[in-house]
């Protein structure tokens, strides 16, 4: 593995962790993207690292970022990540959404 793709909705993630943050400051929302960032980079060089959600999909995985979750599936040589939630959410009804 050695590159990861961003779905749709985890870059809509994105903006909204983002944004949220921001509100309170700017600099700790650009440290947390940085930070799931080079998560994304690490997933993508050992993709088996996270843990197997078998339960929801057959091929997704999850990885802890603070207080954020990383959902992703490996394909071939890609990582595509998938959502990135707050771990407080309801993340079965949300990732049962897709």
């Amino acid at each position: 593995m050695s590159r990861f793709i961003l779905g749709a909705r985890a870059e809509a993630d994105l903006d909204e962790i983002w944004s949220y943050i921001a509100q309170h400051d700017l600099q700790a929302a650009d440290r947390m993207i940085d930070r799931l960032f080079d998560r994304f980079e690490m997933l993508a060089q050992q993709p088996g690292a996270g843990d197997p959600l078998d339960h929801l999909s057959p091929r997704l995985r999850c990885c802890p970022v603070k207080s954020y979750v990383v959902f992703y599936e490996a394909e071939d040589a890609t990582v595509r990540i998938k959502r990135v939630l707050h771990g407080a959410r309801d993340l079965n009804k949300l990732l049962g959404e897709e």
